[in-house]
């Protein structure tokens, strides 16, 4: 490694500087993406502060959490699903015959 350090090598030209880049953003468009982030950084910082939210009245937050999780109730007994399926084969036509 030390050798190849060690050995000459031509020096660059002109010609081998690249051309200047396109697509790097303008001063003023990162200017506007750092002020963003920092507003929207405050936002969450100021919605986020101890203040924002408290602990209080959990039993009707146990409440209303327990009566959205509960189930259902149930949908009938099973002579009442029987007469419905009864009922729907009665009105149910068949459809067309193909031509």
């Amino acid at each position: 490694m030390t050798a190849e350090l060690a050995a000459p090598h031509p020096y660059p030209s002109f010609c081998s500087i690249p051309a200047t880049p396109t697509n790097i953003r303008s001063a003023q468009s990162f200017k506007a993406a750092v002020v963003t982030t920092r507003l929207t950084g405050a936002r969450l910082v100021s919605r986020t502060a101890p203040g924002t939210w408290t602990l209080a009245d959990t039993a009707a937050f146990a409440q209303a959490a327990a009566n959205e999780a509960a189930p259902p109730p149930p949908m009938g007994s099973a002579p009442d699903t029987s007469a419905f399926i009864a009922q729907s084969r009665a009105r149910a036509t068949p459809p067309p015959k193909p031509h």
